[in-house]
């Protein structure tokens, strides 16, 4: 089954790479202004300019990017300006400006029928930094054959972070007689008609917005354990502001010949079980920050008897990865037992499972903590990020945790770590030392990258020296041996024994770390082309002057061999990959 799985992933990756390789994708169709930009027949002139390079007539060569074609003004805190003439009057109803920085913090745009000093009258003014492309509207149109953009103020502070010195610059100063376009795809237009969605207190389901028949919208949110993506509210704590993302797609029409994709991303505001207190603790400090929190008076105490007590045995290798961290943390045993809730006394630790979806997952859990300290989660995982809490909390306070109520859950599906192995040997006792203060910070994703090779072989100098002495390693004790010299990939140096990794997997599961093995493979494989060397590239290549970490597909045989390096982990009763894992297969740089 392995085998013919790994046949099929194969293919199916060969069959992708030669289809993204030679197809060419068509060109989207995308909407144009067709207007006249009046400013291309008007000459530019400027109060001043930075240095030659950059004149006003560079705002009206049809650039809209691009740092050698803008106008510059002279350096200094305002005013300045920049002014359009016309030989005869032009019709004003939109004025496009694309600048640089957005330093002008008090602007306007005037009109004169002669440019002289007391004709100008303004027809729009703004006393905040602008848009870096700003389309102005006028309320109606206007005819002029003067258009002056007047800078009243200029700060030499970038608000965008960018370069501090005191100019403005205008890549483009457009200007068109009639109002923009609405070059929006059709999807876009939807996107944007939505309305963000008011939650009340009490409701349990989120109205989805209607769209037009044949139209598609997919639903997303930054917090699926607050606002499902069916819409399900899980009440928080306190209110919580949750971003939503509303994807629309549009099917092919006349006007559209591809259809269109287009998203809004609005934040929606979701009433909370209690609003907060002033006088309610404080959110403790944890790393990662507690999601939710609703701070109550005084303070749990940790006793000389408190208990851990858990509901069902399902929780009992959490509740022992804890008892063995509390001793560390508190310097006292603590014992374990199995119990209902009505057995919990003052100074226990309690921890159940959840028989609701209360929207928490895998990884989420609740808290109350009170004279005793009561956890709640759908799975055991959720369960055991509670106790990382819990003793971060401990160790801060010496003994103490702040009463309230705490609702946790990740942000993020998988927060990973990833240790190369291959290249530097390291010792099993350190990868469990890895993954314990990976779980310490909630860490879900410990990728251990197996085997590699140093890459410069290019220092020896012939290709059988660099064959035989080229550091490379494969950490993995391995079933697959070459007849010809009773040898497997496997490190002399350092390596693990099967039995050894399949334990280190199962129990950083326990602390909720899942271990993903990678092999590097067809590439970085020289542990493997050693050992067996019929299925190495003895060729230059990309630069390289040696390719003998390559595997040589070409070969007869070579795929199957690779298949069978792999499905020693795979097959047996017991085997050292089981079907809960993620694996990662390599693929670097062939």
């Amino acid at each position: 089954m392995f085998k013919k799985r790994l046949k099929q992933v194969g293919a199916w990756l060969l069959a992708a790479s030669l289809m993204l390789g030679s197809m060419q994708l068509p060109a989207k169709a995308a909407k144009v202004d067709t207007r006249t930009n009046l400013a291309r027949s008007a000459t530019a002139t400027a109060f001043d300019q930075e240095t030659n390079d950059y004149p006003p007539s560079k705002a009206i060569d049809g650039i809209r990017e691009g740092k050698p074609s803008r106008w510059s003004s002279g350096v200094g805190t305002g005013p300045t300006w920049i002014q359009l003439a016309w030989t005869e009057p032009q019709t004003i109803k939109n004025v496009a400006l694309f600048w640089e920085m957005r330093k002008a913090e008090d602007y306007k745009l005037e009109i004169s029928d002669s440019g002289q000093d007391g004709s100008w009258e303004t027809v729009f003014e703004n006393h905040i930094p602008p848009a870096r492309n700003e389309s102005i509207i006028l309320d109606k149109a206007v005819t002029a054959k003067y258009l002056r953009l007047y800078i009243s103020k200029i700060n030499a502070e970038d608000p965008d972070g960018g370069d501090t010195w005191g100019t403005v610059s205008l890549y483009e100063f457009e200007v068109y007689a009639e109002d923009p376009p609405d070059l929006r795809s059709e999807a876009q237009k939807i996107a944007d008609s939505i309305q963000t969605p008011i939650i009340q207190p009490g409701d349990t389901k989120m109205a989805m917005p209607e769209v037009p028949d044949g139209v598609e919208m997919r639903f997303y949110t930054e917090y699926d354990q607050v606002i499902g993506q069916d819409g399900t509210i899980y009440t928080p704590v306190e209110d919580k502001e949750v971003k939503c993302t509303f994807e629309i797609t549009c099917p092919p029409s006349e006007e559209e010949e591809e259809g269109s994709v287009a998203t809004t991303v609005l934040t929606v505001l979701v009433p909370g079980q209690y609003q907060a207190e002033e006088w309610g603790n404080a959110k403790p400090a944890v790393i990662p920050e507690l999601q939710e929190w609703h701070g109550d008076l005084g303070d749990y105490v940790a006793k000389t008897d408190s208990r851990i007590v858990v509901e069902t045995d399902a929780l009992s290798a959490a509740a022992e990865a804890f008892a063995e961290d509390y001793r560390d943390v508190m310097g006292m045993d603590i014992s374990v037992a199995v119990g209902a809730k009505e057995t919990v006394r003052a100074g226990d630790f309690y921890f159940a499972l959840s028989s609701e979806n209360n929207g928490l997952g895998k990884e989420g859990y609740t808290m109350d903590i009170g004279e005793a300290v009561l956890v709640e989660a759908e799975q055991a995982t959720g369960a055991f990020w509670a106790t990382r809490t819990i003793l971060q909390i401990l160790k801060q306070l010496n003994g103490s945790i702040p009463k309230g109520m705490v609702r946790d859950y990740p942000k993020y599906e998988v927060r990973g770590f990833s240790l190369d192995v291959g290249r530097k040997p390291f010792a099993l006792d350190t990868l469990y030392e890895f993954a314990k203060n990976m779980s310490w910070y909630k860490m879900n994703s410990f990728q251990v990258h197996l085997s590699d090779n140093l890459i410069f072989h290019e220092d020896y100098p012939t290709l059988e020296e660099a064959a035989e002495q080229s550091y490379a390693g494969f950490r993995l004790e391995s079933g697959v041996v070459n007849p010809d010299t009773g040898k497997s990939a496997t490190s002399d140096d350092v390596y693990y024994t099967k039995d050894e990794f399949r334990a280190f997997i199962q129990e950083s599961r326990v602390m909720g770390v899942d271990i993903v093995p990678e092999f590097d493979m067809p590439a970085h494989a020289l542990p493997f082309t050693r050992a067996f060397p019929q299925y190495m590239t003895k060729k230059a290549g990309g630069g390289h002057r040696y390719l003998i970490e390559e595997i040589n597909l070409e070969q007869e045989g070579a795929t199957e061999w690779a298949q069978e390096i792999w499905a020693d982990y795979f097959t047996g009763d017991n085997p050292v990959f089981d079907e809960e894992m993620t694996v990662h297969i390599g693929t670097d740089e062939y």
